[in-house]
């Protein structure tokens, strides 16, 4: 996905990610063969990496004076939408075994339709269009290692949990909408967290809040 976004529009590849997501949201909703279900589920896998490059840098496209802006917007507008997704399709599990996988590939259907009308405040281009090139920061190879620490133990603290709930859900005989709450309460308690970050500044550039996160993962 990095090699395409040099070389293809974000828009283009940000739709083909969506229709692949829609796609295997589809093939897994219609079948029930173990290796078919593996396969579908490697192409979700597929389609988040084939969205999410391109669009991190469609909107790095936006003018520096709304940058920061959107950022936090979309962190925000994501974690909501993953509280309020975990609940929908939990309750909509609950009422029809498959019918969360339809809701998916309908959503991501129309997200892959309303790409091309897409656009970031202060970018005067199409998503995806390059403009003037801008300078290259590099930064030093600590910044990447951090961030590559910083990826795995995100995924392991979210992976972990996603693994052992839906066990303990199924042995205290809970269902899809118990377990669909449970995730919605932890995407709500991100968005609460988010915006109070963003109302109180204090924590800009000082090391201790990244450790105090840690220190709370590890507890939770």
């Amino acid at each position: 996905s990095l090699f395409l976004t040099r070389r293809v529009r974000a828009a283009p590849l940000m739709a083909l990610g969506c229709v692949v997501d829609s796609a295997s949201a589809l093939g897994l909703a219609l079948t029930g063969t173990p290796w078919l279900i593996y396969a579908f589920t490697a192409g979700h896998s597929l389609a988040a990496a084939i969205f999410w490059i391109p669009f991190m840098a469609w909107v790095g496209q936006g003018s520096d004076e709304h940058l920061v802006g959107d950022l936090a917007a979309f962190n925000v507008a994501w974690m909501g939408a993953h509280a309020v997704g975990s609940f929908v399709g939990g309750q909509a599990e609950a009422a029809l075994a498959g019918l969360s996988l339809w809701l998916i590939a309908g959503v991501t259907a129309a997200l892959a339709a309303a790409t091309p009308f897409a656009h970031i405040r202060g970018q005067a281009h199409e998503p995806g269009v390059d403009g003037p090139s801008p300078d290259v920061v590099r930064l030093p190879r600590r910044y990447l290692e951090a961030a590559w620490t910083a990826a795995f133990l995100t995924a392991l603290a979210i992976t972990v949990p996603q693994a052992i709930f839906v066990k303990l859900h199924t042995a205290l005989g809970h269902g899809p909408g118990d377990y669909g709450v449970f995730w919605a309460v932890m995407g709500g308690m991100r968005v609460a967290v988010v915006l109070l970050l963003a109302a109180y500044q204090g924590w800009r550039y000082r090391a201790w809040p990244m450790a105090g996160c840690l220190l709370l993962g590890a507890a939770g």
